[in-house]
């Protein structure tokens, strides 16, 4: 997920043109996490086999599985998607069920607001990369993705014949990353247009500020955002928006992206939550530059899977400006369920990991029960951290298998 920062005041939204108006101005009390990418078929099976565990009708009658677009099939007993469809954005959920895998994850999708303020920026952007129309950055009709038969169930090679009612030309996630917005969220403008929270209606005609809006209580649309691979460059704007029917629309150009609202920190301390709290981080990770291949693995394994966590290469925006000690303190110290400490000769010795360790060190010894995490490149010993503690052994295993573990820990 990459950080959302809230505006530094109030921010406009929309635009005079067809499709983005009136503005309004618009606060937002809080940032917030977004998915970076559109949730991909791999991610949608993953659910839906989790799903299948506790409520294998539920499973059976999400739209995804039954939709005839889907890249996603069962085969002896367990979803998946099909061969090299895996990181394609999944197509055919309806708002409820993006709404239902959202909360699952004990996520949500965003408001239209959020979804705007992630797309558009302090600059007021209209696309997520600029204020100028560059096809090049984005799936779209002027530059789409691969053909994909979705009746067949296999790329159109030239010169076979089909119907284009039966084709799709999405891109694989994060194809663009020179389309990225301003907050290194990607695939905001075309690919697969994104379900948002709100139900659809005209912004009103206010000369005052709206605060943290949430839409109409009802209405005949929710509210969708972003273009996809079949329009244009007026389409994919960050201010254009439409709507579709819910409960049970559904179609090849509608995906969704995942927001994670986080406690707000305080205003003396950075603090980021309070261990009495749910935490605001299920597991912080620890490392020394030298080691962040494999463990930059490990994160993106823990993202696909939307674990809250943290790890400093994927959070450039929010310590912007702030003091990295009290920073780096509140999260190892507060504001995590465990720390997993990527022990190596690089880490022993590093400025920054030693600060780290020492936050950790810090809040195991204020619990009872285990917080530290360690997981060994080598032998290295760690001042501070007991040899009679248990560790993973990364000589034995992939960042997947490492992942995996992490997943079992969180229960």
């Amino acid at each position: 997920m990459v950080w959302v920062p809230p505006p530094p005041g109030e921010f406009i939204m929309g635009d005079d043109k067809p499709g983005g108006g009136p503005t309004q101005k618009v606060r937002l009390s809080n940032g917030f996490r977004l998915m970076k990418c559109l949730v991909t078929n791999a991610q949608y099976a993953r659910y839906l086999n989790k799903l299948k565990e506790s409520n294998p009708k539920r499973a059976s009658l999400d739209p995804v599985e039954s939709c005839p677009m889907s890249d996603i099939v069962l085969e002896n007993g367990y979803y998946r998607a099909l061969q090299g469809r895996d990181n394609y954005p999944v197509v055919g959920a309806t708002w409820k069920a993006a709404h239902d895998y959202a909360e699952y994850y004990e996520l949500r999708l965003p408001t239209e607001a959020e979804w705007e303020w992630a797309a558009r920026g302090p600059e007021s952007r209209i696309y997520p990369w600029g204020d100028c129309w560059d096809a090049s950055r984005c799936c779209c009709k002027e530059n789409q993705g691969r053909r994909w038969h979705w009746e067949r169930k296999q790329y159109v090679k030239e010169g076979d014949s089909w119907d284009e009612t039966e084709v799709t030309y999405t891109s694989p996630v994060g194809s663009f990353p020179d389309g990225a917005s301003w907050c290194e969220a990607l695939d905001m403008a075309g690919n697969l247009m994104e379900w948002c929270q709100d139900w659809y209606a005209e912004y009103p005609n206010s000369e005052g500020t709206v605060q943290d809006p949430q839409g109409p209580i009802e209405g005949d649309g929710r509210v969708v955002r972003g273009g996809n691979w079949f329009y244009g460059k007026e389409e994919c704007r960050t201010t254009d928006r439409t709507h579709h029917p819910p409960p049970c629309y559904s179609n090849d150009s509608d995906g969704f992206r995942c927001v994670y609202t986080s406690k707000p920190e305080s205003a003396n301390r950075h603090r980021l939550t309070s261990r009495e709290d749910s935490p605001e981080y299920q597991v912080a990770l620890s490392c020394a530059g030298e080691d962040r291949a494999y463990v930059r693995a490990v994160a993106e394994f823990l993202e696909r899977n939307h674990i809250s966590f943290f790890y400093d290469e994927f959070e450039e925006a929010r310590p912007w400006g702030k003091d990295l000690y009290e920073y780096f303190d509140a999260i190892f110290r507060q504001a995590s369920r465990y720390c997993v400490m990527f022990i190596s000769e690089h880490y022993a010795r590093k400025v920054w990991p030693t600060h780290e360790r020492r936050s950790a060190f810090a809040r195991a010894l204020e619990q009872k029960d285990e917080y530290v995490l360690p997981a060994r490149f080598d032998d290295t010993q760690i001042p501070g951290l007991p040899p009679t503690v248990g560790y993973i052994d990364l000589r034995k295993k992939t960042a997947e298998e490492l992942g995996e573990l992490i997943l079992k820990k969180l229960g």
